[in-house]
């Protein structure tokens, strides 16, 4: 995968000769086994940079060619393809509610950190559940990833109702490339967890100290910045884009 290119579908046998039958069946065989439905990923990137382009707005593909589509217009995947180690994962397709993922973060093999994974919404559920969110996080974490190898990481949960937590991955601490979502890097330098500003601070009996960031109101939402990746170059280039109302008047003036 590390060479290949796509081309439009008027150019079939060129195409051929860049994406192997080999290989395309073998894909195939895969989104067939996963039910029909399967999210893509390039090495430890994921090309959600690009969903925007897919019929459903979603990482869901059913067919060779829309992960194709995805892995091209993706932005995060071309910086990444300079890697000698370049691997197409391919995964099974689960719906779930983004209310119910977390973001948690492990430095020098102790859980530091706990984030909202959806930075776009306020959920409220969670100021009322952040205790058991934080006990249940820590027991999962010292049951099953308290002896992983790496000393720094973060990883994806998800816990769709109490006492219930499915780990769906697992990322190395690249600083430059990390997200830290409603963290910053700076935080992650800090000596002293308690000067780090969080909307909760969960204190267990072994004196594992674990910050926990939510969005507590509506002022504290983000903007997905993937959303820019589906507006023209020239929209962007313009200085007074500084907020949502003012994206949305330049939209209307130019008739988008």
């Amino acid at each position: 995968m590390s060479d290949f290119e796509i081309l439009s579908d008027s150019d079939e046998e060129i195409k051929q000769n860049i994406i192997p039958l080999k290989f395309e069946k073998k894909l195939l065989n895969l989104i067939v086994k996963f039910g029909g439905n399967v999210f893509p990923k390039f090495n430890q990137k994921a090309p959600i940079d690009a969903k925007w382009i897919n019929i459903n707005y979603s990482l869901l593909c059913t067919s060779c060619q829309e992960i194709y589509i995805l892995l091209k217009a993706s932005n995060k995947i071309l910086l990444n393809s300079d890697n000698d180690k370049n691997e197409l994962v391919i995964k099974k397709w689960i719906n779930i509610n983004p209310a119910y993922e977390f973001r948690c973060y492990v430095i020098e093999k102790k859980l530091f950190a706990i984030s909202q994974r959806d930075v776009t919404h306020k959920y409220d559920y969670i100021q009322d559940e952040c205790l058991k969110i934080c006990e249940e996080t820590l027991l999962f974490f010292n049951n099953y990833l308290n002896s992983f190898p790496e000393k720094h990481y973060s990883f994806d949960i998800y816990r769709p109702c109490s006492d219930k937590i499915i780990l769906i991955d697992i990322n190395p601490h690249i600083p430059d490339q990390q997200s830290y979502l409603l963290f910053n890097l700076d935080d992650f330098n800090c000596s002293n967890i308690s000067s780090i500003k969080a909307s909760y601070f969960y204190k267990s009996d072994e004196k594992n100290e674990i910050a926990f960031r939510f969005i507590q109101d509506m002022d504290n939402i983000q903007l997905n910045s993937n959303t820019f990746n589906m507006l023209p170059d020239e929209l962007l280039q313009f200085d007074q884009l500084i907020n949502i109302q003012n994206i949305k008047e330049t939209i209307t003036k130019l008739n988008f």
